[in-house]
């Protein structure tokens, strides 16, 4: 009798780990290309537009506590929607992160956009858990697996 509880206890445990490495939602990290275009469009939320007609829609943006940021970390996102150039959602998210690219010597016109008080040099990343995904061919497009840089 205790073989066989301990058995089913092992089988059960084994097979909860096989699910919930499928329940867990891999993080995506969409790159924000030079020339994107910034637009407030209410309190905490922004419209970023890229150059080829891509749109990150941010919304409850809250700026990172000096001291508590990663390296180029600018701000924690709430949710965040990606629209592909047609205007069609590709891809809505959550828990997301927006990270400056690195400060160019010379500085051109279109290499930042300006969120609060913070410059956020171009290219910039944006890593985020996609809650729904409505074309998964085009987010893959937009997106590379977290710790890699983007592939716009």
């Amino acid at each position: 009798m205790k073989r066989s509880s301990f058995l089913s206890f092992l089988v059960s445990s084994l097979v909860l780990v096989a699910f919930s490495q499928l329940a867990l939602a891999e993080v995506k990290v969409a790159t924000v290309p030079m020339g994107t275009t910034f637009e407030q469009t209410g309190t905490g939320q922004y419209r970023l537009k890229g150059p080829e007609g891509c749109v990150f829609e941010i919304k409850g943006f809250h700026k990172t506590v000096k001291g508590t940021a990663t390296f180029n970390e600018v701000g924690i996102l709430g949710d965040c929607g990606i629209i592909d150039k047609n205007g069609k959602l590709v891809a809505t998210g959550t828990k997301g992160v927006i990270r400056s690219g690195p400060k160019p010597a010379v500085r051109t016109p279109g290499d930042s956009i300006k969120i609060a008080e913070y410059t956020i040099w171009l290219p910039a990343t944006i890593e985020f858990t996609p809650v729904r995904v409505f074309n998964r061919p085009a987010l893959l497009k937009m997106c590379s697996p977290a710790g890699q840089s983007g592939t716009k």
